[in-house]
């Protein structure tokens, strides 16, 4: 009886210790589950799968040819755009354009005015979430978010989205001001931290309700001006930095000013450099490589509209791939 009454009282007295425990949660952002975001994933992947089956099946994709003249990859970057338009539009040279029903842009989107300009909303089908203009790209095993830059109306919302979708490494390829006009809010100042040990940038996501920073690993370059190419040395040292880093079970985010030109840019080099490593890891020489910078365009124009807009940042994709075989031994 003595044992009884003893257990009773230590259960009675260890419940308001569990009570206090549970009164003062941190009441952080809960972050997406994993089977959530994979099913998202595999739901984005299967409809691009579906869309390549019909817009791309059978296009003649010419293949990449080290120093191809600059007349060459022109005329290769203006089939590019026939392709898509027609990909896109139902008629692309109509005065006011109608999208086709697999590349009808997030209509939340719209309605909320979460965006920069309205021709540059993510596609329907694999937009991130209505929070947000951002895209979830899915090409060769790999994940992207190809977002706009926020503004200062967007920033809460950007934030939260990185944590959300638990976003390890954020590229930023952008000012916040080119030729006097806004590109991005400046969203880094005072927080980005350099870890002296790994000589690791971080940008410390604020919380709400919470001290503790998110941290992410942090990219940026300012000198990559709008609607132009990069020089391929600048252009291979960031993407080889961001290579190195990367967790397969990890996230990038990217984003430029509206998150099409420089940001597709980026992921199109980030894809083709990969593959060029698995070829060379398979056996196969530099001198058989066997790649197309005109397929890898035209998979991911059918996740995000305008990716790799101009002819200058295709132009750096060539070169970008010059410079990274004739290094390989």
């Amino acid at each position: 009886m003595r044992n009884l009454i003893y257990v009773i009282i230590l259960t009675i007295s260890w419940i308001p210790n569990l009570n206090a425990s549970l009164a003062e949660p941190v009441l952080s952002l809960p972050s997406l589950p994993a089977q959530y975001l994979e099913k998202r994933f595999q739901q984005i992947q299967q409809g691009f799968e579906q869309r390549a089956i019909l817009f791309l099946k059978g296009l003649p994709f010419q293949p990449w040819r080290a120093n191809k003249s600059r007349q060459e990859i022109l005329k290769e970057f203006h089939q590019v755009n026939e392709w898509r338009f027609h990909t896109w539009y139902v008629n692309p040279k109509a005065k006011f354009l109608i999208a086709r029903t697999d590349f009808m842009i997030a209509q939340d989107l719209l309605e909320k005015g979460f965006y920069r300009k309205p021709a540059l909303i993510a596609f329907e089908y694999n937009q991130t979430d209505g929070s947000y203009n951002s895209s979830t790209i899915v090409l060769n095993g790999f994940k992207f978010l190809a977002l706009e830059a926020p503004t200062a109306s967007t920033l809460r919302n950007f934030f939260l989205l990185l944590q959300n979708y638990r976003v390890t490494q954020l590229v930023r390829l952008t000012a916040a001001e080119e030729n006097d006009s806004e590109k991005s809010y400046t969203y880094w100042t005072d927080k980005l931290k350099l870890e002296p040990k790994t000589n690791s940038l971080y940008l410390n996501v604020p919380q709400q309700y919470n001290a503790s920073p998110y941290p992410i690993h942090y990219y940026a370059t300012e000198s990559w001006l709008d609607n132009q190419g990069i020089g391929p040395q600048q252009l291979l040292a960031l993407i080889q930095k961001v290579r190195q880093q990367y967790d397969p079970k990890g996230l990038i985010a990217c984003h430029s000013s509206n998150g099409i030109g420089r940001a597709g840019t980026f992921v199109a080099g980030f894809l083709l450099l990969n593959e060029i490593d698995k070829q060379i890891a398979a056996g196969i020489s530099k001198d058989a490589l066997d790649i197309s910078i005109e397929k890898i365009v035209m998979q991911l124009s059918l996740q995000r509209s305008h990716f790799v807009r101009t002819p200058e940042q295709y132009i750096a994709l060539y070169r970008l791939v010059d410079l990274y075989v004739q290094g390989l031994k």
